[in-house]
C-alpha cells in the first residue's frame, strides 16, 4: 500500500493493521461510530486529602499481625490493597469502565461511615468519576489480618467506574482512591482516603492471525484485533485487500451476536486486561477468492 493510501485511511478515521502470511495477508480495521455525549456526574477531590500510595498485601505472617496492632493503638490505622483491575467496554455511549476489586481498611470509618469510590486522571490531574458505594465484601482474610482495625471484616470491594473513550484512547495513567466521609451526599467533610498504586491504560494496536486456509475457493481467516484506540468505534470489520492489485476484494462485520463466530476472546482478555475490547476482539470470516487474484498478494 503506498503512502497516499495509508493516508487516506488514516484521516477516514480508521485504525488498520496489516498481517501478512506466505502469500496471504488480512487487513483489519474498525470503524468510527459517533457516540452520545452524556456524561455521569462528578465532583473534585480535594486537593488536601490524605494519600497513601503505598500498598499493603494481606499475609498470615505474625509480624504483620504485630504491626497492625501497633498502628491500631494510635486509631488512625489506614490500611488498604488493589486486588486487580480491568477495562471493560461500559453500556454508556462514550464511556468505558474500570472494573477494581480490593479492600480498604480504616479506623477512621467508625466516624466516617459512608464509603466513596473516586476515579482520579493522573495525567491530566483531574478526577474523571465518583460515586457513594454501598456494598462491602466481607474479608474475613484482611481480619484476620488486621483484627483490631475497626471495620477490616466488611473492607472489601468490587466496584466499576466510568471512564470515557477519550481518556481511554489516550492510554491515560490513573489512580482509584478509596474514600471513607462522614459526607453522604458529596463525599467531601471530614475524610480519610486511600490512594491506590496508580495503574497505565493500554494504548497500543494488538492483533493476531491465528489461522488462514482456503477452500472451495474461499479464504477462512481467523483471529483477534484488540485496541483502546478503538474506543467509541462499535463496529469491526475484517477487510481482504489485494495489495498486488491494491484494491479492496470485500469485507465482512463481525457479528458480536453470533456466539459461534470466535468474537469471543476470554485468553486476549487474560493476557491484556487493560484494553476494552479485548473480551470481544476476536474474528472468523470468510471471503471468496476469484481465480484470477490466486497468485496475488491478499
Amino acid at each position: 500500500m503506498n503512502n497516499s493510501i495509508h493516508k487516506k485511511l488514516y484521516k477516514a478515521g480508521k485504525l488498520w493493521l496489516v498481517a501478512t502470511i506466505a502469500s496471504f495477508g488480512m487487513l483489519l480495521a474498525t470503524t468510527t461510530a459517533h457516540a452520545d455525549q452524556n456524561q455521569p456526574a462528578t465532583s473534585q477531590v480535594s486537593t488536601t486529602a490524605v494519600t497513601q500510595t503505598a500498598t499493603t498485601h494481606v499475609n498470615a505472617a505474625a509480624t504483620a499481625v504485630t504491626q497492625s496492632r501497633q498502628a491500631a493503638a494510635t486509631n488512625n490505622a489506614n490500611y488498604g490493597h488493589l486486588d486487580g483491575v480491568k477495562l471493560t467496554e461500559s453500556n454508556i455511549a462514550g464511556y468505558d469502565s474500570v472494573v477494581a476489586n480490593g479492600w480498604h481498611a480504616a479506623d477512621a470509618s467508625q466516624d466516617e461511615p459512608y464509603r466513596y469510590m473516586i476515579l482520579f486522571d493522573n495525567t491530566t490531574n483531574r478526577e474523571l468519576y465518583r460515586h457513594r458505594f454501598d456494598n462491602a465484601v466481607t474479608r474475613p482474610d484482611v481480619q484476620n489480618v488486621y483484627p483490631d482495625v475497626n471495620g477490616s471484616r466488611e473492607s472489601g470491594f468490587h466496584d466499576s467506574l466510568y471512564v470515557p473513550d477519550n481518556v481511554v484512547s489516550r492510554g491515560d495513567t490513573l489512580s482509584l482512591v478509596s474514600r471513607f466521609t462522614d459526607d453522604a451526599l458529596h463525599g467531601e467533610g471530614h475524610r480519610t482516603d486511600y490512594w491506590f498504586a496508580p495503574f497505565k491504560l493500554d494504548n497500543a494496536n494488538r492483533a493476531n492471525l491465528d489461522g488462514v486456509s482456503i477452500e472451495d475457493n474461499q479464504v477462512n481467516v481467523s483471529g483477534w484485533h484488540a485496541t483502546n484506540q478503538a474506543a467509541g468505534y462499535p463496529y469491526h470489520y475484517v477487510i481482504a485487500y489485494d495489495v498486488s492489485q491494491h484494491r479492496e476484494l470485500g469485507r465482512q462485520l463481525v457479528d458480536f451476536d453470533d456466539l459461534d463466530n470466535g468474537h469471543i476472546r476470554k485468553d486476549v482478555a487474560r493476557v491484556f486486561p487493560l484494553i476494552a475490547n479485548a473480551a470481544g476482539s476476536g474474528f472468523n470470516v470468510s471471503f471468496d477468492l476469484r481465480p484470477e487474484f490466486i497468485n496475488d498478494q491478499i
